[in-house]
């Protein structure tokens, strides 16, 4: 058995930057936000990034925004089984909450 240690907020925050696949708009991110607020493996870093980035598949001039990255976000934390609540989001908590009432999981 291997284990890995998580990677820092920078190595994150790497990842986050060149996990999307070439020729999705990412501008829209808060990369940095993403980091620093979830303690994540590369592994669940890269499945968030692919399932937000099916969300936006329907549009091919859709930029890929934070609503879509969060939703993925909350589905990995649930798989993962770690706590979340929309106050776990910090400053999206409000962009999230909706995804809490509907019970999205």
């Amino acid at each position: 058995l291997v284990e890995f240690p998580l990677p820092g907020e920078t190595e994150r925050e790497r990842l986050w930057k060149y996990v999307f696949p070439t020729g999705v708009n990412i501008n829209a991110l808060d990369l940095p936000y993403l980091a620093r607020t979830f303690p994540l493996a590369g592994g669940h870093i890269r499945s968030i990034a692919f399932n937000a980035c099916l969300q936006t598949a329907h549009d091919s001039d859709a930029c890929l925004e934070m609503p879509q990255v969060l939703a993925a976000v909350k589905r990995e934390l649930d798989k993962l089984n770690r706590p979340n609540s929309p106050e776990s989001f910090g400053k999206y908590e409000k962009q999230v909450a909706i995804l809490f009432d509907e019970g999205l999981r």
